[in-house]
């Protein structure tokens, strides 16, 4: 590992320094674990065509989790072209191919990998839970995630129905708490201004999704939606009135019992702390 220590300084940009609290410049140590032009893992099944081994020439966003262990989105230039891809990387630097662009995505479902340029977004559970977003052939958007044993497992994909509702979701956005549980928003029905929307907790081992609540029939719309480290779910929805004036509730829902409770509404009294 090559250590780089970096004093930061904002005078660039602010004409101020970064202090501690003692008023002395603030120094931190990085591991550069990863670069461009790193070699990488790729399958022997990949002609190469080249005495030059694969390497990595795009690196997207990275996740990391409490162990310090990564999952990033990237390119791979081999076979005279970039591939993008998945890949994992253990705290002490080893490297693992998740998903590669072209390649099969799970055979229960057919289709290959289509990736754009940096790879899918991904995440990575304290757990080593991983999950991660990106297009199938065919155009359809899709969830998976990747446990220990290394199996990609299809969670959900646009086209495809939910329990609860009996339309097919038209797009989704999904997020993974720190034990490996995943909150997903879908959009379904007709498309427009106030297309119905839904969450759904979801376990990201067996697949299993439970209806936490949607809006069909009920004029609600979920905004900013979490999830926390006990799957617990807190959100805000907007809500109308038989007299057309929206108001916005704060709810929470208990993953244990499935129960969902309006803590807060725009028609209350602010709460002023003692």
């Amino acid at each position: 590992m090559q250590k780089i220590v970096i004093a930061l300084l904002s005078a660039v940009l602010f004409s101020l320094f970064t202090l501690s609290a003692n008023g002395t410049p603030l120094a931190f140590e990085y591991d550069r674990v990863l670069a461009l032009g790193s070699e990488a893992t790729i399958p022997d099944s990949i002609p190469l065509n080249s005495a030059e081994p694969p390497r990595f020439n795009v690196l997207g966003r990275p996740s990391i989790n409490n162990s310090g262990n990564l999952v990033f989105g990237a390119s791979v230039f081999a076979a005279n072209r970039s591939i993008p891809a998945l890949y994992s990387m253990s705290a002490s630097g080893s490297q693992t191919l998740v998903a590669l662009n072209g390649q099969p995505s799970t055979q229960s479902f057919g289709g290959a990998y289509d990736f754009g340029p940096t790879g899918p977004s991904a995440s990575i559970a304290n757990n080593n839970q991983i999950a991660f977003v990106g297009d199938e052939s065919g155009g359809n958007e899709a969830l998976w995630s990747v446990g220990d044993t290394g199996v990609v497992k299809k969670l959900v994909q646009e086209r495809q129905s939910l329990p609860g509702i009996n339309q097919t979701i038209t797009r989704f956005q999904s997020n993974q708490n720190d034990n490996g549980n995943i909150l997903l928003k879908t959009y379904y029905g007709a498309a427009s201004a106030t297309q119905d929307t839904g969450l759904w907790s979801m376990d990201a081992d067996t697949g299993d999704a439970r209806l936490i609540v949607h809006g069909a029939g009920e004029n609600l719309f979920f905004i900013n939606p979490v999830m926390d480290a006990s799957g617990d779910v807190f959100f805000t929805a907007k809500k109308h009135s038989f007299f057309g004036t929206a108001r916005d509730v704060i709810y929470s829902w208990d993953a244990s019992t499935g129960a969902l409770t309006e803590l807060l509404n725009t028609n209350q009294n602010s709460i002023t702390g003692s």
